[in-house]
């Protein structure tokens, strides 16, 4: 982050209290997913972060702790879902985008083609 980028933030945070204290919770959790933490100790680190999470991100907190024990699961080989994730929305996008293949083969060329680029 640029010195202007982090003068911007710090004025916009210091005009919301709540929007600091969740710009804040999104740094602590970003630093656990950082961190050379094991399973255990992330998993730790995560249920020790909800507490003060789901005072201020109550949905957010919620959705987290149902899926903590999956989510853990990042620290045995630190990947994600993120690439897999995001070529699905682009094929959602070219699928909607060209909405009327008249065959098969013709839907798979142009996937194909949009995604080999």
């Amino acid at each position: 982050m640029s010195e202007e980028e982090i003068k911007a933030l710090s004025e916009i945070l210091a005009k919301s209290p709540s929007l600091s204290i969740a710009y804040n919770l999104k740094e602590e959790l970003r630093n656990i997913y950082e961190s050379k933490l094991t399973v255990k100790g992330g998993l730790r680190a995560i249920k020790k972060w909800l507490i003060s999470a789901k005072i201020i991100l109550k949905t957010v907190g919620d959705t987290l702790e149902k899926h903590l024990a999956e989510i853990a699961n990042y620290f045995i080989s630190r990947t994600t879902s993120g690439v897999t994730e995001g070529i699905n929305t682009r094929i959602k996008l070219i699928l909607r985008q060209s909405y009327g293949f008249k065959n098969f083969t013709l839907m798979r060329e142009k996937l194909l083609a949009c995604l080999l680029k």
